[in-house]
Protein backbone atom coordinates (compact mmCIF):
# COMPACT_ATOMS: atom_id res chain seq x y z
CA UNK A 1 0.00 0.00 0.00
CA UNK A 2 1.58 3.08 -1.28
CA UNK A 3 1.99 5.93 2.12
CA UNK A 4 1.39 9.19 0.85
CA UNK A 5 4.25 10.92 3.14
CA UNK A 6 6.65 8.05 3.81
CA UNK A 7 7.12 6.44 0.15
CA UNK A 8 6.56 10.13 -1.14
CA UNK A 9 9.68 11.01 1.17
CA UNK A 10 11.71 7.86 0.25
CA UNK A 11 10.72 7.98 -3.63
CA UNK A 12 12.07 12.01 -3.26
CA UNK A 13 15.22 11.01 -1.86
CA UNK A 14 15.97 8.30 -4.60
CA UNK A 15 15.09 10.78 -7.47
CA UNK A 16 17.53 14.04 -6.24
CA UNK A 17 20.59 10.87 -5.75
CA UNK A 18 19.49 10.42 -9.73
CA UNK A 19 20.03 13.79 -10.26
CA UNK A 20 23.30 13.94 -8.51
CA UNK A 21 24.60 11.32 -10.15
CA UNK A 22 23.31 10.83 -13.76
CA UNK A 23 23.00 7.54 -15.57
CA UNK A 24 22.46 6.01 -12.28
CA UNK A 25 19.17 4.03 -12.83
CA UNK A 26 17.09 2.76 -10.01
CA UNK A 27 13.89 1.21 -9.46
CA UNK A 28 10.70 2.37 -7.92
CA UNK A 29 7.96 -0.52 -6.02
CA UNK A 30 5.14 -0.06 -8.40
CA UNK A 31 2.77 -2.95 -6.90
CA UNK A 32 -0.19 -1.74 -5.95
CA UNK A 33 -0.75 1.02 -8.64
CA UNK A 34 -3.10 1.49 -11.67
CA UNK A 35 -2.59 4.58 -13.40
CA UNK A 36 -4.20 5.43 -16.90
CA UNK A 37 -3.11 3.71 -19.85
CA UNK A 38 0.15 4.71 -21.25
CA UNK A 39 1.23 6.17 -17.68
CA UNK A 40 3.86 4.00 -16.49
CA UNK A 41 3.14 3.51 -12.49
CA UNK A 42 6.99 4.77 -11.98
CA UNK A 43 6.06 8.28 -13.53
CA UNK A 44 3.43 8.28 -11.43
CA UNK A 45 5.26 7.38 -8.02
CA UNK A 46 7.34 10.26 -9.72
CA UNK A 47 4.63 12.59 -9.89
CA UNK A 48 3.30 11.89 -6.22
CA UNK A 49 7.19 12.38 -4.99
CA UNK A 50 7.24 16.07 -7.16
CA UNK A 51 3.41 17.40 -7.11
CA UNK A 52 1.77 19.41 -4.87
CA UNK A 53 -0.66 22.01 -5.08
CA UNK A 54 1.97 24.57 -5.28
CA UNK A 55 3.03 23.44 -8.52
CA UNK A 56 1.48 23.42 -12.15
CA UNK A 57 2.12 20.15 -14.37
CA UNK A 58 1.11 19.35 -18.33
CA UNK A 59 0.13 15.58 -19.15
CA UNK A 60 -2.93 14.58 -21.47
CA UNK A 61 -6.15 14.42 -20.48
CA UNK A 62 -6.42 10.88 -18.60
CA UNK A 63 -3.16 11.30 -17.16
CA UNK A 64 -3.89 14.52 -15.85
CA UNK A 65 -6.97 13.78 -14.24
CA UNK A 66 -5.10 11.41 -12.47
CA UNK A 67 -2.36 13.29 -10.99
CA UNK A 68 -4.71 15.95 -10.05
CA UNK A 69 -7.16 13.82 -8.20
CA UNK A 70 -3.43 12.23 -6.48
CA UNK A 71 -1.58 15.20 -5.84
CA UNK A 72 -3.80 18.22 -5.94
CA UNK A 73 -1.34 20.09 -8.25
CA UNK A 74 -2.47 22.18 -10.60
CA UNK A 75 -3.22 21.20 -14.69
CA UNK A 76 -1.67 24.00 -17.03
CA UNK A 77 -0.34 24.32 -20.82
CA UNK A 78 2.77 22.90 -21.38
CA UNK A 79 4.66 26.72 -21.67
CA UNK A 80 3.19 27.20 -18.47
CA UNK A 81 3.95 23.86 -16.37
CA UNK A 82 6.54 23.28 -13.84
CA UNK A 83 6.46 19.70 -14.89
CA UNK A 84 5.32 17.89 -18.01
CA UNK A 85 4.50 14.19 -18.24
CA UNK A 86 4.66 12.59 -21.83
CA UNK A 87 5.33 9.26 -23.46
CA UNK A 88 4.02 6.67 -25.95
CA UNK A 89 2.35 7.94 -29.17
CA UNK A 90 3.73 11.50 -28.69
CA UNK A 91 7.45 10.07 -28.54
CA UNK A 92 6.33 8.53 -31.79
CA UNK A 93 4.44 11.15 -33.17
CA UNK A 94 7.28 13.78 -32.55
CA UNK A 95 4.43 15.61 -30.07
CA UNK A 96 6.56 15.07 -27.32
CA UNK A 97 9.26 17.13 -28.95
CA UNK A 98 7.37 20.15 -29.98
CA UNK A 99 5.94 19.97 -25.85
CA UNK A 100 9.12 20.55 -24.35
CA UNK A 101 10.25 22.82 -26.93
CA UNK A 102 7.80 24.98 -25.86
CA UNK A 103 8.63 24.22 -22.25
CA UNK A 104 9.66 26.39 -19.64
CA UNK A 105 14.12 27.15 -19.33
CA UNK A 106 14.03 29.58 -16.25
CA UNK A 107 15.85 32.72 -16.69
CA UNK A 108 19.62 34.28 -15.78
CA UNK A 109 17.90 35.39 -12.44
CA UNK A 110 16.01 32.77 -11.86
CA UNK A 111 17.03 29.78 -13.41
CA UNK A 112 15.47 27.34 -11.29
CA UNK A 113 12.28 28.65 -13.07
CA UNK A 114 13.37 25.25 -15.83
CA UNK A 115 10.88 22.61 -16.26
CA UNK A 116 11.43 19.29 -15.11
CA UNK A 117 10.22 16.49 -17.97
CA UNK A 118 8.87 13.15 -16.96
CA UNK A 119 8.94 10.55 -19.75
CA UNK A 120 7.51 7.27 -19.92
CA UNK A 121 9.68 5.38 -22.25
CA UNK A 122 9.56 1.23 -23.08
CA UNK A 123 12.82 0.46 -20.80
CA UNK A 124 16.17 2.54 -19.50
CA UNK A 125 19.30 0.38 -18.49
CA UNK A 126 23.02 0.79 -17.76
CA UNK A 127 24.39 0.42 -21.06
CA UNK A 128 26.41 -3.16 -20.87
CA UNK A 129 29.94 -2.79 -20.66
CA UNK A 130 29.71 1.34 -19.64
CA UNK A 131 31.54 2.23 -16.64
CA UNK A 132 28.34 2.73 -14.30
CA UNK A 133 28.11 5.55 -11.47
CA UNK A 134 29.74 4.07 -7.67
CA UNK A 135 26.27 2.13 -6.39
CA UNK A 136 24.63 4.07 -3.54
CA UNK A 137 23.22 1.93 -0.37
CA UNK A 138 20.87 0.33 -2.12
CA UNK A 139 16.92 0.34 -0.57
CA UNK A 140 15.02 -2.89 -0.50
CA UNK A 141 12.31 -1.15 -2.47
CA UNK A 142 14.13 0.85 -4.52
CA UNK A 143 18.19 -0.86 -6.07
CA UNK A 144 20.35 0.46 -8.13
CA UNK A 145 20.39 -1.75 -11.28
CA UNK A 146 23.97 -3.10 -12.40
CA UNK A 147 25.53 -2.76 -15.90
CA UNK A 148 24.61 -6.50 -16.11
CA UNK A 149 20.82 -5.84 -16.48
CA UNK A 150 21.20 -6.34 -20.11
CA UNK A 151 20.28 -3.24 -22.29
CA UNK A 152 17.67 -4.24 -24.58
CA UNK A 153 17.92 -4.18 -28.93
CA UNK A 154 16.96 -1.04 -30.92
CA UNK A 155 17.50 1.20 -27.88
CA UNK A 156 19.31 4.82 -28.24
CA UNK A 157 22.60 4.40 -25.92
CA UNK A 158 22.91 7.50 -24.54
CA UNK A 159 26.62 9.03 -23.75
CA UNK A 160 26.67 11.27 -20.03
CA UNK A 161 29.08 13.44 -19.38
CA UNK A 162 29.48 16.24 -17.16
CA UNK A 163 28.75 17.30 -13.01
CA UNK A 164 28.31 14.04 -10.83
CA UNK A 165 29.27 11.57 -13.48
CA UNK A 166 33.66 10.16 -13.25
CA UNK A 167 34.10 9.74 -16.84
CA UNK A 168 31.22 8.89 -19.03
CA UNK A 169 28.04 7.03 -17.97
CA UNK A 170 25.93 5.00 -20.91
CA UNK A 171 22.21 4.65 -20.66
CA UNK A 172 20.71 2.26 -22.80
CA UNK A 173 17.08 4.09 -23.79
CA UNK A 174 14.14 2.11 -25.89
CA UNK A 175 10.90 4.46 -26.29
CA UNK A 176 13.14 7.74 -26.98
CA UNK A 177 13.52 9.37 -30.16
CA UNK A 178 16.43 11.04 -31.65
CA UNK A 179 14.12 14.20 -32.45
CA UNK A 180 13.13 14.29 -28.67
CA UNK A 181 16.92 14.01 -28.04
CA UNK A 182 17.85 17.27 -30.44
CA UNK A 183 15.11 19.57 -29.30
CA UNK A 184 16.68 18.69 -24.98
CA UNK A 185 20.06 19.66 -26.26
CA UNK A 186 18.69 22.51 -28.24
CA UNK A 187 16.83 23.74 -24.86
CA UNK A 188 19.70 23.21 -22.45
CA UNK A 189 22.39 24.68 -24.79
CA UNK A 190 22.73 27.95 -22.30
CA UNK A 191 23.19 26.30 -19.01
CA UNK A 192 21.95 27.31 -16.30
CA UNK A 193 18.89 27.83 -18.46
CA UNK A 194 17.52 24.37 -19.12
CA UNK A 195 15.28 21.51 -18.45
CA UNK A 196 15.81 18.31 -16.84
CA UNK A 197 14.66 15.01 -17.62
CA UNK A 198 13.67 11.82 -15.82
CA UNK A 199 12.90 9.01 -17.65
CA UNK A 200 10.84 6.10 -16.20
CA UNK A 201 10.24 2.37 -18.10
CA UNK A 202 6.92 -0.40 -17.13
CA UNK A 203 9.28 -1.94 -15.13
CA UNK A 204 9.67 0.33 -12.46
CA UNK A 205 13.12 1.80 -13.76
CA UNK A 206 13.77 5.63 -13.29
CA UNK A 207 17.13 7.33 -14.63
CA UNK A 208 18.11 11.39 -14.66
CA UNK A 209 19.33 13.51 -17.05
CA UNK A 210 19.60 16.84 -15.47
CA UNK A 211 20.43 20.26 -17.84
CA UNK A 212 24.10 19.98 -16.54
CA UNK A 213 24.50 16.82 -17.83
CA UNK A 214 25.67 16.98 -21.31
CA UNK A 215 23.99 13.86 -23.66
CA UNK A 216 25.33 12.32 -27.07
CA UNK A 217 24.17 9.13 -28.93
CA UNK A 218 23.90 6.72 -31.65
Amino acid sequence: MYDSVFDAQEHFRILLDCMARPGTVRVLPIAGLHPPEGLHPAAALVGFALLNADVSFFASPLWQDYLRENTDAVASDAPDADFLFVGGALLVDGEAAALIAQARTGTLTYPEGGATVVVCVERVAVSVGAAAAPAAAPHPAASTIPAADAAPTAALVLSLTGPGIERVNELSVLGLTAEFLETLREQNREFPLGIDLILADAGGRIAAIPRSTKVQWD
